[in-house]
């Protein structure tokens, strides 16, 4: 509620096209393959994984997770040459 619902209406306010998923969602490998932007705010460090996404796609993850100590915002552009354990 933090980040996730802000940005959506955010996003929303330029005519953007929002999903709203979360980490129990049940289609969600098929909903971010499909995705140009994936902004994460669930408190969980590495929850994306390699196969959930397509190349060239914006990650961005928000917020804090027990792996990090402070508030962090991250953004990535994701190609062919990300390691897996950078997803």
């Amino acid at each position: 509620n933090i980040v996730g619902k802000p940005l959506a209406q955010c996003m929303l306010n330029k005519d953007a096209t929002v999903t709203i998923c979360h980490s129990k969602t049940k289609n969600l490998k098929e909903l971010t393959q499909k995705a140009d932007i994936i902004v994460m705010a669930i408190g969980k460090a590495k929850f994306l994984k390699k196969e959930m996404i397509v190349e060239g796609i914006l990650a961005i993850q928000a917020g804090e997770s027990p792996a990090l100590i402070e508030r962090k915002l991250q953004a990535y552009v994701l190609d062919s040459h990300m390691k897996e354990e950078e997803a």
